[in-house]
């Protein structure tokens, strides 16, 4: 699916964009305009899945990535700052140790 819709579609079935024009003719939208298309409107809604469905279904995945994103990026944050604390460790025991020496 592409990230801006035709407009006036009203379907998305197999890639492609449909609505239901004039004397219920079916139109397909080609290479930036609409085409009058060989199906009817009864092929259409034998196939047909309504763009609100898809737009529904792609805001789930968008929300999904995002809360993955959002995970992984809390999980970085964490090690990151695990791995601060270590250095910040083997920093001081490396002084205490020099102290030691002296």
């Amino acid at each position: 699916m592409t990230n801006q819709l035709p407009f006036g579609a009203q379907y998305y079935v197999d890639g492609l964009y449909y609505k239901v024009g004039i004397h219920n003719y079916v139109y397909l939208y080609i290479g930036g305009s609409w085409m009058k298309s060989s199906h009817s409107v009864e092929d259409l809604d034998g196939m047909k899945k309504t763009l609100v469905n898809q737009d529904n279904k792609r805001k789930e995945t968008l929300a999904k990535k995002h809360l993955r994103y959002l995970a992984s990026q809390n999980e970085a944050e964490k090690k990151r700052k695990k791995q601060q604390a270590q250095k910040r460790k083997s920093v001081i025991k490396r002084k205490k140790a020099v102290r030691g020496r002296r």
